[in-house]
């Protein structure tokens, strides 16, 4: 169940919802559906009935007794990386909101799935203003000092962040002021999670990779390539 609150003097349809609706009848996979919605207006709010999944990535990171291998998170990020591929190529928007919290996983599948679709960028737009939305230690350069977000290429940043949470489990907000020399790999990694992290993580969205490009990465390739055979 999701609720967004304090509706009262809305003037249109909570985005939300409509996000939801649209991405379902959409079909795209790996993301999560709204089955019903309801105003309760004694609360001021509305109820929304959601696929269920056991847990969020953030949930099953922090319960595992033992870290997880390399493989195991490029499985992760492989599964994300296409979902968002999907949205983008299908639907023309993308999520602004990416981390932990906002992914699902079922631990006994390793399946993953999207979630919190309250605010979208539309692919058409260069780029959204996004200083009031998402979460501050997972803003890339360009949204800490313009406020801007550039759906195909500050989406992979999030993308980098959420490799090196998984990787290094080490949190993010160490870093949150953009400050990456002293970025290390404490764990040792394969040159090409290496790799693509550092990518991913490109200040200067000018030239850092879109989004499409992730999967022409030896890291993610050859997942993609595992899972085909």
């Amino acid at each position: 169940m999701k609720v967004v609150k304090n509706v009262t003097g809305l003037t249109s349809f909570p985005e939300e919802i409509v996000f939801n609706q649209t991405l379902k009848a959409s079909g795209i996979k790996g993301v999560i559906n709204m089955h019903e919605y309801a105003l309760d207006y004694e609360r001021d709010r509305y109820v929304m009935i959601m696929d269920y999944m056991p847990m969020d990535l953030h949930t099953y990171v922090s319960s595992r007794q033992t870290p997880m291998t390399e493989d195991e998170c490029c499985n992760i990020i492989s599964q994300i990386v296409n979902i968002l591929l999907h949205m983008q190529n299908v639907v023309c928007v993308q999520h602004m909101d990416l981390k932990m919290e906002n992914v699902l996983i079922d631990p006994e599948t390793k399946e993953i799935k999207l979630c919190d679709f309250g605010h979208l960028a539309q692919i058409a737009h260069l780029w959204t203003d996004s200083t009031s939305i998402g979460t501050k230690c997972y803003w890339a350069p360009e949204t800490i000092k313009e406020g801007r977000f550039y759906p195909k290429r500050t989406i992979v940043w999030q993308v980098g962040i959420l490799a090196y949470d998984l990787l290094q489990e080490i949190p993010w907000d160490v870093y949150k002021d953009g400050n990456l020399q002293d970025l290390t790999f404490e764990r040792y990694k394969s040159g090409k999670a290496v790799e693509f992290i550092q990518v991913c993580l490109e200040p200067d969205v000018r030239i850092r990779v879109e989004l499409d490009q992730l999967v022409y990465m030896r890291w993610i390739e050859e997942m993609n390539n595992n899972e085909m055979i």
